[in-house]
């Protein structure tokens, strides 16, 4: 055989035995004390350096867990897991870093207990800024103690002004009850707004209506429009009457468990086509609420007594609305008990169509219920650009909007959105709200909260995902 006589550029394509006609020409027979790269071909291996002893202890090196985290090339972490606790090290300069460890991360590890070698029971995931440890003989399970549930929602509302315009109504309703133009404030009246509409259904005048062009645009700007309309919103809620208690006199017999779930065909009448409808089984969460209205009034006040059911009688209440603007006169007795529900029916192409909340019929007695009045005095109307956040200290209450622009002038942003983009890029720092995502589906649910650029209380910034409210 011939010699040949070929150039190798370099030997960075590592070790080959194959035959000399099979591997590349940059592969070499063996490689002993040395190292390939692409950029600086063949060189000699770098040494180990030695930085520090990951565990001192003789016993249980076996069982040590690590994990190793790089987030650029200054910042490189090692987690350390073994029977005495969890650790960080510096890679780079060896120092420990602090970990500090809650009841519940110990409760979960249960190192020497649950967790007996923590090499072979633990894993890790970093993802971003966060490692994740996970212990693989704990089941993971719904938490029932109180302090490791979410906190309930805070009770406050943005009202965002997004489009201004002239001679356009803007109608806000608080509790079901529309606020109302307010001549005799100083700072609407030195303007020249017209309180002549009137929103539908209604006998009263609406909140506000912005102003003609002769004054150089000023009446068609949102910040102006919304801090107009935080002054009649403040002079609304200021000293208004709610529901304070709900007396149980006799709690009957005969009523259907609250918060119950299960199948019905109970009055749930699915259009089929014009004129045909039929009944659908469907699966419902049946709840006994009590609303406690002020039907005499030009628009109606509404609140929202939830009741408890025990073996068919009424046995407990919890105001979950109060309500505001009602008159002692204006309640009328008995009051009277509904069932809601809300579910999902099938239909007969297995689609899923969503049910309203409708009421069905109850077969209960009693209703000797009877309900207390108070001023509400917690609530809150504060004002920057074109937001307007309405806080409440005693109590959800219900807020909605509309306007003389399609309603596509003004949003209301209160626990939850359907989307991502009905937030504004301008916000209050640490406002959170849930956002739905596709209504027929529970799993995309998530939650947001406002996090400024400069952790200021309101300016722009990012919404940011978090755990819940």
């Amino acid at each position: 055989m011939p010699l040949l006589v070929n150039s190798v550029p370099n030997l960075a394509q590592g070790v080959s035995q194959q035959p000399d006609n099979l591997r590349y020409p940059g592969q070499c027979d063996e490689q002993i004390n040395a190292w390939a790269t692409v950029v600086e071909g063949l060189v000699k291996r770098p040494p180990t350096t030695y930085t520090k002893k990951l565990q001192s202890a003789t016993t249980d090196v076996d069982k040590l867990f690590t994990h190793f985290v790089k987030r650029s090339e200054q910042n490189k972490y090692c987690v350390t897991v073994s029977l005495g606790g969890v650790g960080v090290i510096n890679v780079g300069d060896g120092t420990s870093i602090p970990v500090a460890t809650t009841s519940i991360a110990s409760s979960y590890l249960s190192l020497g207990s649950s967790v007996t070698n923590p090499l072979a029971d633990l894993r890790a995931l970093t993802v971003a800024d966060y490692t994740f440890l996970v212990n693989k003989k704990r089941v993971v399970g719904r938490a029932t103690n109180s302090e490791q549930k979410s906190t309930p929602p805070p009770d406050e509302a943005l009202i965002v002004v997004k489009l201004g315009d002239y001679e356009k109504s803007y109608n806000v309703y608080i509790d079901d009850q529309v606020v109302n133009f307010d001549s005799s404030i100083p700072y609407i009246h030195a303007l020249p707004h017209t309180n002549d509409h009137i929103p539908d259904g209604g006998t009263t005048a609406g909140t506000y209506k912005s102003g003609t062009a002769s004054t150089g645009g000023i009446h068609a700007d949102t910040t102006r429009i919304a801090k107009d309309l935080k002054h009649l919103i403040e002079a609304h809620v200021t000293n208004t009457t709610g529901i304070s208690s709900v007396n149980l006199v006799n709690g009957g017999s005969g009523w259907l468990d609250g918060e119950s779930t299960g199948t019905t065909t109970e009055n749930f009448v699915v259009p089929i086509a014009p004129g045909i409808t039929r009944n659908e089984t469907i699966t419902v969460e049946k709840k006994l609420v009590l609303e406690i209205s002020q039907p005499t009034a030009s628009v109606t006040s509404t609140a929202l007594v939830d009741l408890n059911v025990t073996k068919g009688i009424i046995d407990g209440v919890s105001i979950s609305r109060r309500g505001s603007g009602f008159n002692p006169d204006d309640i009328t007795y008995p009051l009277v008990l509904t069932f809601k529900t809300f579910g999902r029916a099938a239909l007969g192409d297995g689609d899923i169509e969503d049910v309203p909340w409708t009421q069905i019929t109850n077969t209960g007695s009693g209703q000797n219920i009877t309900a207390s009045l108070s001023t509400r005095t917690g609530f809150e109307v504060t004002h920057t650009g074109s937001l307007i956040k309405i806080t409440s200290d005693d109590g959800p209450f219900k807020v909605r909007v509309e306007d003389g622009l399609a309603d596509q002038g003004m949003g209301v942003v209160y626990r939850e959105v359907n989307s991502i983009t009905d937030l504004p890029a301008k916000c209050y720092n640490n406002f959170r709200v849930k956002v739905i995502g596709d209504a027929d589906i529970d799993q995309d649910d998530y939650y947001v909260r406002f996090s400024t650029k400069e952790k200021e209380e309101f300016g722009e910034g990012t919404w940011v995902e978090t755990v819940g409210f």
